[in-house]
């Protein structure tokens, strides 16, 4: 099966240095984009996420969101992209029905997630981004 997290590892093993992400004033080769990809599956599969769970990521433009991205699509498991700008009874929506056992958020966000947790008895884990 042909899927982008294959095509990422197809491409750094062709060409490990090549740049594959230019953001701000940082760049990664696509070498470190695969490493940093692996992390994030690392951390994903020690917290229980297996192919086909979903992951909710309330992130912002960084390059934080493609490490979890891809960290998910080498796990199999499925994003769930959340508008950061969400709030409230309408976030409370979004993420109940995204049924994530994990949630990526900014740390800037994080209370918007601590005022509902006791109502998302699916999502186990907050991971917050940041600080």
């Amino acid at each position: 099966m042909n899927t982008l997290w294959h095509a990422l590892v197809a491409q750094a093993e062709r060409q490990p240095e090549r740049t594959f992400l230019r953001f701000a004033d940082q760049q990664w080769r696509y070498a470190e984009a695969v490493e940093l990809a692996r992390r994030a599956a690392g951390i994903f599969a020690e917290l229980g996420v297996r192919a086909g769970d979903r992951v909710g990521l309330m992130l912002g433009n960084s390059p934080d969101y493609l490490w979890a991205w891809f960290g998910c699509a080498c796990l199999g498991a499925v994003t769930v992209p959340i508008n950061i700008h969400l709030k409230g009874d309408v976030l409370h929506y979004i993420l109940e029905h995204a049924g994530a056992t994990v949630l990526v958020v900014e740390q800037s966000l994080l209370d918007r997630i601590t005022a509902l947790r006791d109502r998302l008895p699916e999502l186990r884990h907050v991971l917050a981004r940041g600080g």
